[in-house]
């Protein structure tokens, strides 16, 4: 078998697998290195083919490359110092991220290729120098009105083949896919609709990255495919500094979020970590014991909540979740019953939260759940495009969902031939789908186009070009 063939039959693989069910990591590993994406699968019924003789194939072809699952989660460093957790009783522990991240075992060339002194030399800390030009225009106010209409038009200039948009007191940052060894491509933006490219080493080559606002600025996590964890810090957008970190998970969905307090990441299964500024940071351990697994976080208001499940053996899960005022002290929530199932998402608006279940077996099904306020959540019928009616996942989930704090918005298709509908909601309980009218002609036949939420309204990035639908109330 060529390697190309080989890479062809390990894309068949990736495609075919539910990422909950492999190690920890693993999916995560193998999906970087054959899509060239960051930590995000975006997972639903629809998308979720029977995974078992895949998985058992992906095992084995990946142990012979030479991938590890989990390396980059073996350790915590931490120095002295404890603040007291309420609801878990565990102390929260202060972390440098001064310290040196532990090793990992490098993936073989026939996945990810040895990197060069000059590849390597990029990873290092530094500061990056910022681009020649800061963009023009002003930051959208943050508002809660729901809107119903979008006009789309294309931008020039704007980002393409774009993995995440995080939204900062100075405007928005959004992170091309990684595709090693080129460097990770970023832009800034202080509206949405004029985008400035940052210098092509601002964060080097990378294997997967995550983003959030923290405070008045913004943190960008990165993990290299040597290793390493380096935790890169902005107050504009355009200048950045680093530092290595302790080892951050990169193996769920959101694995990073912050909001004017703070940030919070998932060191581990059963740990988080929360930090003020991106420099010092305090580890929590959820309350619940070790039998569970934390996927994914999310900031609501000024608090923070974590969704994942309980249970180690696959089918015998249940879903579980978590809330924090503070990032420092969490509480677990209440949750209706649902055996065999763990939540694998979550996201949030003004007034609700909406997330998703997977359960285990062949090819599985998912559930759509909502929450007023992340301290108890229920199976909910408010999925605005219904339920997969045939085929693989019947009765499951339909459609994606993304959320930046204010608004949710779910997107896909009633059926696999029909237009993309997207719909919009504060509480992922009451939608109202968007009518959208401009150049939609042109971005629906780009294909691969993906939707990302602004202050003002949506950014659609194609693989080659952009467009900006601004929100008509």
């Amino acid at each position: 078998m060529t390697d190309d063939e080989l890479e062809q039959s390990l894309r068949a693989l990736y495609r075919g697998m539910d990422p909950r069910h492999a190690p920890r990591g693993l999916s995560a590993r193998i999906g970087d290195v054959l899509e060239g994406r960051p930590g995000r699968p975006v997972l639903t019924a629809r998308h979720v083919p029977a995974f078992a003789a895949a998985l058992a194939a992906m095992l084995i072809v990946a142990v012979g490359l030479g991938l590890r699952p989990g390396g980059f989660l073996s350790s915590t460093v931490t120095s002295p110092g404890t603040v007291a957790s309420a609801e878990s009783g565990s102390p929260a522990t202060s972390v440098s991220p001064s310290a040196a991240p532990s090793a990992s075992p490098r993936p073989s060339a026939a996945v990810s290729p040895t990197p060069s002194a000059a590849e390597s030399a990029s990873l290092s800390p530094s500061p990056t120098p910022a681009p020649q030009s800061l963009p023009s225009g002003s930051v959208p106010p943050v508002s809660s009105v729901l809107w119903s209409n979008l006009d789309v038009r294309p931008l020039t200039g704007g980002p393409f083949g774009v993995s995440s948009v995080t939204a900062w007191s100075g405007g928005y940052l959004a992170l091309g896919r990684p595709n090693y060894p080129a460097p990770l491509p970023a832009w800034v933006s202080r509206d949405g609709r004029s985008w400035v490219a940052l210098p092509a080493g601002t964060f080097g080559p990378v294997a997967s990255v995550q983003a959030a606002r923290c405070g008045d600025g913004l943190l960008v996590a990165t993990q290299g495919y040597t290793g390493d964890t380096t935790i890169w810090r902005s107050t504009d957008g355009a200048t950045w500094t680093s530092n290595s970190a302790a080892s951050m998970s990169f193996a769920g969905y959101d694995t990073l979020a912050g909001n004017a307090s703070g940030a919070v990441a998932i060191l581990s299964e059963t740990g988080l970590a929360f930090g003020r500024n991106g420099r010092n940071w305090q580890t929590v351990s959820l309350p619940g014991g070790t039998a569970m697994d934390v996927v994914s976080v999310a900031a609501f208001g000024s608090g923070f909540v974590a969704v994942g499940a309980t249970g180690t053996t696959p089918g015998s899960e249940s879903p579980a979740a978590w809330w924090s005022t503070d990032g420092l002290h969490w509480t677990r929530a209440t949750i209706q019953a649902d055996p065999g199932a763990g939540f694998i998402d979550v996201q949030t608006g003004a007034s609700g939260l909406a997330a998703m279940t997977h359960s285990g077996g062949v090819p599985g099904t998912s559930s759509f759940w909502t929450s007023r306020d992340g301290r108890s959540w229920t199976i909910s019928q408010a999925d605005p495009l219904g339920t997969i009616g045939t085929g693989e996942g019947m009765g499951g989930v339909n459609g994606l969902f993304s959320g930046d704090g204010t608004r949710l918005l779910g997107y896909g298709t009633i059926t696999d031939t029909g237009p993309t509908e997207y719909w919009i909601s504060l509480d992922g309980t009451h939608w109202t789908k968007l009518s959208l009218a401009g150049d939609t002609a042109t971005a629906e036949a780009a294909g691969g186009v993906t939707p990302f939420l602004l202050r003002d309204g949506i950014l659609f990035s194609g693989d080659k070009q952009s467009w900006f639908g601004a929100a008509v109330t």
